[in-house]
């Protein structure tokens, strides 16, 4: 075995059957089937939210009394 960086252990002989971009987009379709049947399982549906909203937008009212609304 060779070690690196005292974290990742690589075995002696090992060859990679995937370039670097393969490996990537491997990945991703390993993550996506993932999250669509795990969502599908918990019957989940994906939504987006805003990274920013207006102060008068009033989307932070009604909050559940532990949060603190979001001050601009």
């Amino acid at each position: 075995m060779v070690v690196h960086d005292k974290e990742l252990i690589i075995p002696v002989g090992y060859k990679t059957e995937l370039d670097i971009r393969k490996t990537q987009v491997a990945i991703k379709k390993l993550k996506d089937f993932f999250e669509r049947r795990l969502s599908e399982e918990l019957n989940l549906t994906r939504v987006s939210a805003p990274l920013f909203v207006r102060k008068d937008t009033g989307l932070n009212d009604n909050l559940n009394g532990v949060e603190r609304p979001v001050s601009f």
